[in-house]
C-alpha cells in the first residue's frame, strides 16, 4: 500500500475521533466552450507561508521557482526531479523530501501543487496520485491545482505580466493557455511601460497622504483620474521618481485649492 493510501486511512481515523477537519470543495462548474463560472480573481500574499509542490517534473520547478520568487516557503516531495532543479536546492526557502506525499505534507502547507510529468524518462507520480491529493486538499481545507489538469483544480494558474510594482494576471479559464500567455506578452510589451511602473511607485510612496488631504473617496478617484488624463503618466517618461513626486505634490495642492479645501501644507 502505498503512501498516500496509508495517510488516508490514517485521516479517516482520526475524522472519526474529531480530530480532523471535513471541508469539502468543489471545482467551478465548467462550460461547454471551456469557460468557468465561479472565478474569483485575487493576489494571495504567499510571504513566509509553506507551499507543497508534489512532482519533479519542469512545470512542477517552474511553480517552485514562482512560489520562491513570491517569498514563499516550499517543500518539494517527490521521488525524483529534473536535473533543473539545481539552480533550486540552495535556496534558503526550498526543501526537498524524496519520496511520495503523506497526509501531513497536505495538512500544514497553505497551497498544494501537483504535476503527474514524466521526469527523465520515468514516471514517479501518477494520475491516481494527483486525485488522492485532491481528496486530502477537500478534507483539510487546502487549495489545489493539479498543473495541467483543470478538472481537479481548486484554482487556475494565470498567466502574468509584471513590472514592478504592477502585476497583471489574466486567465482563459483553462481553455486556452496559449492565447492567455500571447495577451500576457502583449500586455507587458504595450501597457506596463516602464512610465506605468513608475506611475505606481509614485503613488505608492504618497498615497496615504493623498488619503488624509483627499478624505472623500469619489474626490479622490476624480483626481487619480485627472493624473492620467492630463499626462502625468507621459511627465514620468522622461523625469526622474524625485522630480515626479514633487510634480504630484503640485497637483494636490492644486486640487485641493480648486476643491475648496481648507488651507494645508502639502508636502
Amino acid at each position: 500500500m502505498n503512501a498516500l493510501a496509508t495517510n488516508r486511512q490514517g485521516d479517516s481515523a482520526g475524522a472519526e475521533n474529531g480530530e480532523a477537519k471535513n471541508w469539502p470543495m468543489s471545482s467551478p462548474k465548467q462550460t461547454e466552450a471551456g469557460r468557468t463560472e465561479g472565478f474569483l480573481p485575487i493576489f494571495l500574499d504567499v510571504r513566509d507561508r509553506l507551499c507543497l509542490v508534489v512532482g519533479g517534473g519542469p512545470m512542477a520547478l517552474q511553480k517552485i521557482r514562482d512560489l520562491l520568487d513570491c517569498k514563499a516557503r516550499v517543500h518539494l516531495v517527490a521521488p525524483a526531479a529534473a536535473r533543473c532543479i539545481e539552480d533550486i536546492e540552495s535556496h534558503p526557502g526550498f526543501r526537498w523530501s524524496k519520496r511520495l506525499p503523506c497526509e501531513k505534507d497536505v495538512s500544514e502547507s497553505y497551497l498544494v501543487f501537483a504535476s503527474d510529468e514524466p521526469v527523465e524518462g520515468e514516471q514517479p507520480v501518477h494520475y491516481r496520485h494527483l486525485e488522492e491529493l485532491r481528496e486530502m486538499a477537500d478534507r483539510h481545507g487546502r487549495l489545489y491545482n493539479a498543473l495541467d489538469h483543470r478538472e481537479l483544480c481548486h484554482f487556475t494558474n494565470p498567466s502574468v505580466a509584471r513590472n514592478a510594482p504592477l502585476v497583471v494576471a489574466i486567465s482563459t479559464g483553462g481553455s486556452s493557455p496559449v492565447l492567455g500567455q500571447f495577451l500576457r506578452d502583449r500586455i507587458r510589451s504595450e501597457i506596463l511601460t516602464d512610465a506605468h511602473a513608475s506611475f505606481a511607485r509614485c503613488l505608492g510612496q504618497y498615497r496615504k497622504r493623498i488619503r488624509s488631504l483627499i478624505p472623500d473617496y469619489g474626490k479622490r478617484r476624480e483626481f487619480y483620474q485627472s493624473l492620467i488624463d492630463t499626462g502625468f503618466i507621459a511627465f514620468l517618461r522622461d523625469t526622474n521618481e524625485e522630480e515626479a513626486l514633487s510634480e504630484l505634490i503640485r497637483r494636490v495642492a492644486e486640487y485641493r485649492k480648486e476643491k475648496g479645501y481648507e488651507e494645508e501644507a502639502v508636502r
